[in-house]
């Protein structure tokens, strides 16, 4: 048996040591302190102290190492994350005691859902902040905690949660990100002098002028704003919604429907018609009589643009898209829409990701086309040919008092003005116009009666004021030095929004296929690998690994897509890929809208468990961070050459993310659990009966 060397004892003792000292929350930290411990054991093996460096007792060496190893072992999971061992967590979990809470932090700007892993508990409640929150099961051992951050006692950092599980409490640290400005949705009031924008996170409605910004304190979390004839009105309720003369429509998503919503139109009275899909963007259309008569409607899923009656309230044309509305503005005869994707005859596009952002005219109310651009454009400051660094990311649109539309381009942080939609561009810049290091990338632009040009940046929280060819910088939150100085994470958050909407010099960013962080439903051939639909990006801390093969163990990694098939992009910003997962990492999805039995979705919870599906996809991540031979999964399934495993995703927030699996050929759940489950390889179900398979699919709709 071979000896162990006299020095490899002290030198891997002192090592342990010295990495616990130096903290080492990285790979090269551990290496760095063996090789200085290397140093330092020899160095003293050459001199008169060799013997007592040799001879050190064995025990005490034993201890040292011990007590500095438990001190690592802290760190054991940002050690594992960057080496992208993404099964670490779940073993640390095992090991140092399982996770009860995801996720691990509270935003105090919205509602969101937690997930309580408890098996076996009857009755589990949270403390925080002066208030108490029941948990609701769900079954397989969770339940769904709803907390509404609003009127709790909260200030960002950490604060501590006292968990009641039955008879036991016990307290959790959880971090707390403060609510800041976010102005969004600029709107013009009848006479232009003034200009109204909301601010969801902190419950504000602003109204603007050419010097100033009146902020007012509103009702919980402002959606939209408007301008009835009594002055501004703000809205609380319901997805969008838009004001004109006493009419107001608003977008509301119906309960327990799937992914269904309703137009609310309330004249006087109130009137409602059901749509055919997800609706996120509504515009009422002005005309000649005091009151309009037509509404605007954009679906996310399906891509569709509506056009509907207000007298009678009925769908009068509806045109299919390509992809859905990133923006758009109507008039008396024409509404003016900016999509990734646009074709008069929508037909599956199998190219890489195949966007091609276009502004688009068409006629009311036919919806015939009147004119098309094709955006994303180089100026004489690009210096790879073909390559993009002007007019992308349309995120905003308005027309001025000459008719003129008005451009906000998030992807490309610059404002174009239009004259006519083939006339060349009047650009302003806004890249680099704050002497302070921040960047701000519009959101919504218009122009005032008085010639000013006012931009909202929600992901700088500041609005912008552009007259003359000069910039004002209104900052309604923390500039980047005193976040910098303050709170560096929600630094890196900033930055990692602007980069996720920043676009490549390919003219493609990260929200061009994920608006908000979510999904536009479409599917995708990500990177040449397959076509499949996209994924909601939120809420995707502590899910590794990514994309549907499981390809990238980190999300920072995804930045190799954007690098080697877009090109990259042309301005210099550290690290993109850690400030995008940072961003990222502090996404939640929203509240599900469904309204199941509670005793059906408890049933079904229990036949989760007994068909084997927590195996996998174990609470409450519901995922076990892994992945899996897709022959293995679906034995009778055709797979394309390069589809060899699958990643385990989430099933968090699933009744939002249709179709399923990891080509979408499933539309529903249930066709999950059966017409493609056929070799009953994905979960027990065969043996299901109709009502089992109604309780099971509730179970699937209820995990928040």
């Amino acid at each position: 048996m071979k000896r162990t060397h006299p020095l490899e004892a002290p030198t891997l003792a002192l090592a342990l040591a010295l990495a616990a000292l130096g903290g080492a929350s990285n790979p090269a930290g551990l290496v760095l302190a063996y090789l200085a411990s290397w140093l330092v054991i020899e160095t003293f093996a050459r001199t008169r102290w060799a013997d007592a460096v040799r001879q050190a007792p064995r025990p005490w060496l034993g201890l040292v190492a011990l007590l500095a190893a438990l001190s690592l072992a802290r760190d054991l999971g940002p050690l594992a994350a960057e080496e992208g061992l993404v099964h670490w967590p779940r073993l640390i979990d095992r090991g140092l005691g399982p996770a009860r809470l995801d996720p691990p932090f509270l935003r105090a700007d919205a509602p969101q859902s937690f997930v309580v892993h408890a098996p076996g508990a009857e009755r589990v409640t949270v403390a925080l902040g002066g208030r108490s929150f029941s948990a609701t099961p769900i079954g397989a051992g969770a339940l769904r905690l709803d907390v509404d951050p609003a009127g709790l006692a909260l200030e960002g950092g950490r604060t501590a949660l006292a968990l009641t599980i039955d008879e036991r409490t016990e307290e959790i640290a959880l971090e707390v990100i403060a609510a800041r400005a976010r102005p969004t949705g600029l709107v013009l009031s009848p006479d232009r002098s003034r200009a109204c924008a909301v601010s969801p996170s902190t419950d504000e409605l602003l109204l603007i002028d050419g010097a100033r910004t009146e902020r007012r304190v509103t009702a919980d979390r402002p959606i939209a704003c408007g301008f009835a004839p009594e002055g501004p009105v703000v809205f609380t309720e319901g997805i969008a919604a838009a004001q004109h003369g006493t009419t107001t429509a608003l977008l509301r998503r119906t309960l327990g429907a799937g992914l269904m919503s309703e137009l609310v139109v309330r004249t006087g009275g109130e009137r409602r018609l059901p749509l055919p899909g997800l609706a996120d963007r509504v515009a009422l259309v002005p005309s000649g009589a005091a009151e309009p008569e037509r509404a605007i409607v954009a679906l996310r899923a399906p891509s569709r643009l509506l056009v509907v009656g207000l007298d009678p309230l009925r769908i009068e044309a509806e045109r299919p898209l390509q992809a859905p509305v990133s923006a758009l503005v109507v008039e008396t005869d024409r509404v003016v829409l900016a999509a990734p994707d646009f074709a008069e005859r929508p037909a599956p596009n199998l190219g890489n990701h195949f966007v091609d952002e276009q502004l688009v005219a068409l006629s009311l109310p036919a919806l015939e086309v009147l004119g098309v651009r094709r955006l994303a454009a180089r100026t004489a400051a690009q210096d790879h040919a073909g390559d993009v660094d002007a007019f992308a990311g349309v995120s905003g649109l308005s027309v001025d008092a000459a008719g003129r539309l008005v451009v906000a381009h998030g992807g490309t942080r610059d404002v174009a003005v239009l004259a006519r939609l083939d006339a060349v561009a009047e650009r302003i810049a806004l890249r680099g116009v704050d002497a302070g290091g921040d960047e701000h990338a519009p959101e919504s632009a218009v122009v005032l009666a008085d010639g000013t040009l006012v931009v909202a940046s929600p992901a700088s929280g500041a609005l912008l004021r552009v007259r003359g060819g000069r910039v004002a910088i209104e900052a309604l939150a923390p500039d980047r030095s005193a976040l910098l100085r303050d709170d560096p994470e929600a630094l890196r958050e900033r930055m990692g929004e602007l980069a996720f909407g920043e676009a490549t010099r390919s003219g493609i960013a990260c929200t061009s296929c994920h608006p908000d962080g979510g999904s536009d439903f479409v599917a995708h051939n990500i990177g040449g690998r397959m076509l499949a639909p996209t994924l909601d990006a939120r809420g995707l801390l502590g899910t590794a690994p990514y994309l549907r093969d499981g390809s990238y163990p980190r999300i920072r990694d995804l930045l190799e897509v954007a690098e080697d098939e877009y090109r990259g992009y042309r301005w210099p910003a550290g690290d993109r890929g850690a400030t995008i997962e940072g961003y990222l990492a502090r996404t939640v999805r929203p509240p599900i809208v469904a309204a199941p039995d509670p005793a059906l979705v408890r049933q079904g919870g229990e036949l989760f468990e007994r068909a084997g599906c927590a195996g996998c996809h174990a609470p409450p991540r519901f995922t076990d961070l892994g992945q899996h031979a897709a022959v293995a999964l679906f034995p009778r399934h055709a797979f394309p050459g390069r589809v060899r495993v699958l990643d385990t995703p989430s099933l968090r927030g699933l009744s939002e993310s249709p179709p399923y699996l990891y080509d979408g050929r499933a539309r529903t759940l249930r066709d999950v659990l059966t017409t493609e489950n056929t070799a009953d390889q994905h979960g027990a179900t065969a043996g299901l009966s109709e009502p089992e398979l109604d309780a099971l699919v509730a179970f699937l709709e209820a995990i928040p």
